[in-house]
């Protein structure tokens, strides 16, 4: 049976500000009820929340809610407009979906509820406050818990089930058995290169990483001089995060926390977003400019699930730090070249030719500077143009640096 949580202001709150959190903190009888799987979250969610955490608390340990329950406890930084939604008469939030396999027998009546502050163990949540919104000071420090919750009643009736198999739903990171490592996480962040022109708006710049361990969460970290280059805006994958862009300071920073929905597997190259990047005029003066991983206010890391809970929300169990970070140049194109100069070095050599032959048949790098590749001009890159290089450089095949070019924004 499937039980949905939402959340509603009754009536609306006065405006007190951006909402910065809701907490919520679910009990159930696990003697009656088998929470199956994972809580799913639908899209009207993923459009309403730009971060989540979720914490299954298990059987038996510290402040146990009540005899034979479990605990589950959801974190949630809203969006504007999941915070403008609580404000208007009767609108509701959804927040997610839990599936439960009864065991309880017929004629049974299982209640499920809100549990305020019956338990608190801090390797899972700084706060011991559940099921509340949380705004900025001055109302955080005086609005009260929520004293409205409606429980829900599961009423078990004779019969056969009518669902046996949980429906499909996004798939979950796993959770480990050990908490990870640097050393057996391997985490690998990566910017592979861009090229651009000064003054040139909206360059795309990638962000990779790849673990050993499937994730759910990350965050990242990086710098750049802000004399040459400013960020535009980010595009996150798989969805919206929180994004903090400073220009003025030559930073850049964005995250995504996704419950407990996988975002990466072991071992796979994964694309956490996108920066549109604005070139300087000024840039002119440089051939190439970098973002740089950075440690401070904002940091990298991965959120990978272990049996004691959620990786990068416990740095005093195990953190997972990044064990190799590149800085891959952003090259910027400070004057025009020649036709043929596929890397963008200013010259037109041997090495161009058997770059592009190797991108074309070998599986190579796409070369840096795609519009000088066409050296034949025949507006097709191809094993012709590789060729023309050659019979410039060896067999008198005419003077490809009589024709100049700026690469294209495309590459």
């Amino acid at each position: 049976i499937d039980v949905s949580l939402s959340v509603r202001c009754d009536p609306p709150l006065p405006n007190l500000g951006r909402l910065l959190g809701i907490a919520m903190m679910l009990c159930f009888d696990g003697e009656a009820l088998e929470l199956v799987g994972e809580p799913a979250f639908s899209d009207e969610h993923d459009g309403l929340f730009y971060m989540t955490f979720a914490y299954r608390f298990p059987n038996e340990g510290v402040g146990h809610p009540r005899e034979g329950e479990q605990g589950y406890l959801l974190w949630l930084l809203p969006t504007s407009e999941a915070g403008a939604l609580l404000e208007q008469p009767g609108a509701s939030v959804p927040v997610c979906t839990f599936f439960f396999r009864i065991k309880a027998p017929v004629g049974s009546a299982v209640p499920i509820r809100f549990c305020d502050g019956e338990f608190c163990d801090r390797r899972y949540a700084g706060s011991c406050k559940y099921n509340t919104l949380m705004y900025p000071e001055p109302h955080s420090s005086t609005l009260a818990l929520s004293t409205l919750h409606v429980p829900g009643t599961i009423r078990v009736l004779p019969g056969e089930p009518t669902q046996t198999e949980l429906p499909e739903v996004p798939p979950s990171a796993k959770v480990y058995s050990e908490a990870p490592t640097e050393t057996t996480a391997r985490i690998h962040f990566e910017i592979p290169p861009a090229v651009a022109r000064p003054g040139q708006r909206g360059v795309p710049v990638e962000v990779y990483v790849t673990s050993s361990h499937e994730f759910c969460a990350y965050s990242v970290a990086l710098e750049f001089p802000s004399g040459l280059l400013s960020v535009a805006s980010v595009e996150q994958a798989p969805r919206r995060g929180a994004v903090v862009i400073e220009n003025d300071r030559g930073r850049v920073s964005f995250a995504l926390a996704d419950g407990h929905r996988r975002i990466g597997r072991e071992n796979e190259r994964v694309r956490l977003g996108t920066l549109y990047a604005d070139v300087s005029e000024s840039a002119g003066s440089v051939e190439e400019v970098s973002f740089v991983f950075t440690e401070g206010k904002y940091t990298n890391w991965l959120g990978i699930r272990h049996r004691q809970g959620l990786s990068a929300a416990l740095p005093y169990t195990a953190e997972v730090e990044p064990i190799s970070l590149l800085a891959a140049p952003l090259r910027i194109q400070a004057r025009p070249t020649s036709l043929g100069d596929a890397n963008l070095d200013y010259a037109v050599d041997i090495s161009d030719a058997v770059g592009l032959l190797g991108y074309l048949f070998l599986g190579g790098e796409e070369p840096l500077c795609k519009a000088a590749c066409d050296a034949n001009r025949d507006g097709r890159v191809n094993l012709a143009d590789p060729i023309a290089i050659l019979n410039a450089l060896f067999a008198g095949g005419g003077d490809l640096q009589e024709t100049v070019t700026w690469c294209s924004e495309e590459n």
